[in-house]
C-alpha cells in the first residue's frame, strides 16, 4: 500500500497550526484517483475531530477548493486582472532578472517559464517585487501569502466561504520540495478574518511575521 505524507494547515478555536498525515496515496493521473487520495487523507484528519475541511487545489471535489486554486483565483490591478500564479511568478527577482511577460500567460505556462529559466541558467531567488514594492524572501513563504490575501480581500464571496471552514489542504503540496501553499494561505486568511485584520495585514504585513511562530511550535495562540 502506498503512503504519502502531507501537512494540514488550520484555523479553530482560536489557535493557528499545522499538522503531518500520512494516510493512503492512490497514484495516477485520473482525477478520480486524485479524489481517493483526498479523501483519505481528510479521514485521517477526521480522526483527530476536525470535520469542516476544504481542500484548495484544481483537484478538489468542492468547486469552491477549485476557484481558490492560484490558477484560478484573480487580482485586479490597474484595470486589469490576472492569475495570482501569474502575479506570483512575474514578481521574482533573479538578481537584476525578473519575467514580467508572466504576467500575460497562461498560469502553468508562466510557471514552467520561470522554472525552465532557473534550470537552465542556474538562477537564484533573490526577492519579490510586486509592482514596484520589494519583499524579503523569509518567511519563505510571506510574500506568497500577502499575495494570496490580497486576492481573497478582493473576492469577497469566496472569503466569506472560506472562513466556514476550519482546516486546509492542497494534496499536491509536497512540503519537501515546495514551500508556497494555498492551504497554508487560506488558513492564515481565517485567523486574520475572524480578527479583523485582513486590511491591516495588507497595510503592513511586516507587522504580521509572527504569524509564522505556528510553523516551527506548531501553534499560535
Amino acid at each position: 500500500m502506498a503512503q504519502a505524507t502531507r501537512i494540514a494547515f488550520i484555523c479553530k478555536d482560536g489557535k493557528l497550526y499545522q499538522k503531518y498525515y500520512t494516510f493512503e496515496f492512490f497514484g495516477g493521473f485520473a482525477l478520480s484517483q486524485k479524489h481517493k487520495t483526498i479523501k483519505s487523507f481528510h479521514n485521517e484528519i477526521i480522526s483527530d475531530n476536525i470535520n469542516n475541511i476544504l481542500e484548495v487545489s484544481r483537484k478538489a471535489e468542492n468547486p469552491l477548493g477549485n476557484k481558490l486554486s492560484a490558477f484560478n483565483l484573480m487580482i485586479e490591478y490597474a484595470e486589469h486582472k490576472y492569475p495570482v500564479e501569474c502575479i506570483y511568478q512575474s514578481s521574482k527577482c533573479f538578481g537584476n532578472i525578473q519575467y514580467h511577460d508572466c504576467l500575460n500567460m497562461e498560469p502553468g505556462d508562466a510557471k514552467r517559464y520561470v522554472k525552465k529559466q532557473v534550470e537552465e541558467l542556474k538562477l537564484n531567488l533573490t526577492s519579490f517585487n510586486l509592482f514596484g514594492v520589494k519583499f524579503q524572501l523569509e518567511p519563505k513563504s510571506f510574500f506568497y501569502d500577502y499575495l494570496y490575501i490580497w486576492a481573497l480581500s478582493q473576492n469577497k464571496d469566496l472569503a466569506n466561504d472560506i472562513v466556514k471552514y476550519d482546516c486546509f489542504t492542497d494534496v499536491e503540496f509536497n512540503h519537501k520540495k515546495q514551500y508556497a501553499s494555498q492551504a497554508r494561505s487560506c488558513a492564515i486568511f481565517k485567523n486574520l478574518y475572524i480578527n479583523n485584520l485582513v486590511e491591516r495585514y495588507l497595510d503592513a504585513p511586516n507587522e504580521f511575521i509572527h504569524l509564522y511562530d505556528f510553523l516551527n511550535e506548531r501553534t499560535l495562540l
